[in-house]
């Protein structure tokens, strides 16, 4: 292996991807993250970590976190999954990847222990970022959970805080098929005698972190208790909150509603952790909100881009409270007609998904570039079940092409389904920039 892609390839081809095949490459036990753990001798120690968990929301509130630990001064690690363009984008260090170099050695030193230990991607590229973080000296990481909790690789850490979003349906096939047993796999998380804060209460789910975090000792706090939101102002690029409880007000670059409620499990978070990290002050909190999307380099967010005349919403949406939350904002954002752009994996529930979507709309079905990803013409045909009618397109050139046709000046291209086809997207822009003589 003498270069980074190589490397990657040897990844992929060795340690099996659940982004990539899905349902083969994931193995419910922990044992091989044990096994990692001795070899690389459990580098995770060397730091102080934050552990963040749920359905939704949990990558925004690790970047959240991660840019407020930053602008307060400190060395800070992410590690988040999955990547939209590129792999480093998983491991950063003060808002900046890993580089490619860093990977490169990284593999060639320890490729052993893949024939050895048989670890799938995430497990051995879970140490990978744990051994980058020791390397680089941080003072504290967040760590977002890839599935689940309990038997999640990164599980292994003992956290000063640990965060749960959200419960919602997703991965069912491992999870459970009920709010109860998804919540069960997620409280795995809630270890002895540390804080656990829950971003939203719900009724099936309350009772279960209520029996967990009782049984660990593990302080227990719900953030809608503590805040409730009045908004002053909310826009495309920044949202104004006043907290009715404190009279304070905040603002965020984290935009959308479903962000909100994002927003208190970052605050109840903060005040937690300011303890343990008496550098963050009222002063570097205002400015870290304010700019958590360019400090910890958070993308697909409800992000937008004018490619010329085109107006587009990026969203990493893909589960039901994901996508219902965005056609929720959508009924406020545009004044024209909605051009949807859509592509999901192949082993997601989509009879309920797609009945969420408006039947009004334009529609162009791609597939997303990986090999789980659904063939775009059963998505057509699935979706037209639900009265979802569109075109089928084998790129995003081709489905520019296809808009130039009916896209008119104040309608909206809404890019959702798979945080793969957002990534597809950005790997396009520079490409779709020259063909459409756009400025970004």
């Amino acid at each position: 292996m003498q270069n980074y892609s190589e490397v990657l390839e040897f990844l992929y081809r060795f340690t099996p991807a659940y982004h990539k095949i899905g349902t083969i490459a994931f193995k419910p036990s922990l044992e091989k993250t044990y096994q990692l753990d001795a070899y690389f001798q459990s580098p995770h120690r060397e730091y102080l970590t934050v552990h963040v968990g749920g359905t939704n929301g949990k990558g925004s509130v690790s970047h959240a976190l991660a840019a407020i630990f930053i602008q307060s001064g400190y060395k800070v690690g992410l590690y988040t999954s999955p990547h939209l363009v590129d792999f480093v984008e998983r491991i950063k260090v003060n808002g900046q990847p890993a580089s490619h170099d860093f990977v490169v050695s990284f593999v060639e030193k320890h490729k052993d222990i893949i024939f050895k230990v048989q670890p799938s991607f995430f497990e051995f590229t879970t140490f990978m970022a744990f051994e980058y973080f020791k390397e680089q000296n941080v003072e504290v990481a967040l760590i977002e959970v890839g599935m689940g909790g309990r038997l999640d690789t990164t599980n292994i850490i003992e956290p000063v805080l640990s965060i749960i979003t959200n419960i919602s349906y997703d991965h069912q096939i491992f999870l459970g098929d009920t709010l109860e047993k998804i919540a069960l796999e997620k409280a795995g998380i809630i270890k002895r005698n540390i804080p656990v804060i829950i971003g939203e209460r719900q009724f099936e789910t309350d009772k279960v972190f209520e029996k967990i975090a009782f049984e660990k000792y593990a302080p227990l706090y719900f953030a809608e208790d503590f805040i409730e939101w009045k908004i002053i102002d909310s826009n495309f690029h920044m949202q104004i909150l006043e907290d009715l409880k404190t009279k304070k007000i905040y603002t965020t670059d984290l935009t959308g509603i479903y962000q909100q409620k994002n927003l208190k499990t970052i605050l109840v978070a903060v005040e937690n952790l300011r303890n343990s990290f008496p550098n963050i002050t009222d002063t570097t909190l205002e400015v870290g909100l304010k700019n958590i999307k360019k400090i910890s380099g958070l993308k697909g967010r409800i992000d937008f881009l004018r490619l010329k005349n085109f107006s587009i919403l990026i969203d990493v949406g893909h589960n039901i409270a994901g996508i219902s939350q965005l056609l929720k904002e959508l009924k406020d954002l545009s004044e024209g007609n909605l051009h949807f752009v859509i592509g999901f994996v192949s082993d997601k529930d989509l009879e309920p998904i797609l009945a969420l979507f408006p039947k009004a709309s334009n529609y162009y079905f791609l597939k997303p570039n990986i090999e789980r990803g659904l063939d775009a013409k059963l998505l057509q045909q699935k979706a037209a079940q639900h009265h979802l009618n569109g075109i089928v397109c084998k790129n995003f050139q081709e489905t520019f092409t296809n808009l130039e046709n009916k896209y008119k000046i104040g309608d909206l291209i809404v890019i959702c389904g798979s945080c793969f086809l957002v990534g597809d997207f950005l790997s396009e822009v520079s490409s779709l920039a020259c063909y459409c003589n756009v400025k970004i």
